[in-house]
């Protein structure tokens, strides 16, 4: 298995970005386009100098640690690179 992030092994369909927008959040994050179980394993997860309230563990926690950035998008994607750096 390859260290580190693809951004090859990352591609999200304008559909099925359209969908997560338009159905109903269920709190499982592997139901959020691009993040698989892995990522969803390494977001919950404690990392060096983090404490509890640092960990990502469903869909209402990731939009509550996005929502701190001005930029959603641009600095989401870059969250998302970074923890697999």
């Amino acid at each position: 298995m390859a260290e580190g992030y693809d951004p090859r092994r990352s591609k999200v369909s304008d559909d099925t970005f359209a969908s997560f927008q338009r159905d109903a959040l269920s709190g499982e994050l592997t139901d959020v386009p691009g993040i698989g179980p892995a990522a969803a394993k390494k977001l919950g997860q404690i990392g060096d100098g983090e404490t509890e309230f640092d960990r990502v563990t469903n869909t209402y926690q990731l939009i509550g640690k996005v929502s701190f950035y001005p930029t959603p998008k641009v600095v989401f994607f870059i969250f998302l690179i970074c923890l697999f750096c």
